[in-house]
């Protein structure tokens, strides 16, 4: 379920060019398509264990293998609440993200001096158990996010839980790269 909703945020995202999506149709030559930085692999324990995360439990939904990916994502239990709390890295920016019709509430939130954005999915589900936390970085964007267990929606605090990502967002900063 996690893997098709991100991934609806991965194709969805895109710049119009003449009436068409300036990502589609671009090949790797046209468009740098390698995430300088692997939230998979170099998230340290330190860092999961700082927000909450249990190390143990990572879930690797877009980990492509080599050199040539525009998303690195994966997610990891919360070990305080029935969530989980993902990290990505992209070569997508803010901007590009901003145009994409399936993610809405765009919202500007500081985190640790540091410009963002949440946002969550437009699917139009209620309650919204999904948000991300959108950092600029260097060759793109991350994203920081809470995404509820289905069934586990009568636990959230609010919806969508931005508040929860916000805070996640906050205590990974250190860790992630600008």
């Amino acid at each position: 379920m996690l893997a098709i909703s991100v991934l609806g945020l991965v194709t969805g995202c895109g710049t119009t060019v003449n009436g068409n999506s300036a990502a589609e149709g671009q090949n790797t030559s046209q468009r740098e398509q390698t995430v300088r930085w692997n939230p998979c692999a170099e998230l340290s324990e330190e860092a999961l264990r700082a927000t909450g995360a249990d190390p143990t439990s990572k879930s690797t939904d877009f980990d492509a293998p080599g050199d040539k990916a525009a998303w690195r994502m994966c997610a990891w239990d919360s070990v305080d609440a029935p969530y989980f709390i993902g990290v990505g890295a992209t070569t997508l920016t803010q901007d590009e993200v901003r145009k994409n019709s399936s993610v809405t509430g765009f919202t500007p939130v500081e985190v640790n001096g540091r410009s963002g954005l949440t946002y969550y999915p437009g699917t139009g589900e209620t309650p919204v158990r999904r948000c991300y936390v959108s950092l600029p970085m260097d060759g793109g964007m991350l994203n920081v996010y809470v995404d509820w267990r289905y069934g586990e929606h009568h636990a959230m605090p609010e919806s969508p839980p931005c508040g929860s990502a916000v805070q996640h967002a906050q205590e990974l900063e250190p860790y992630l790269p600008e």
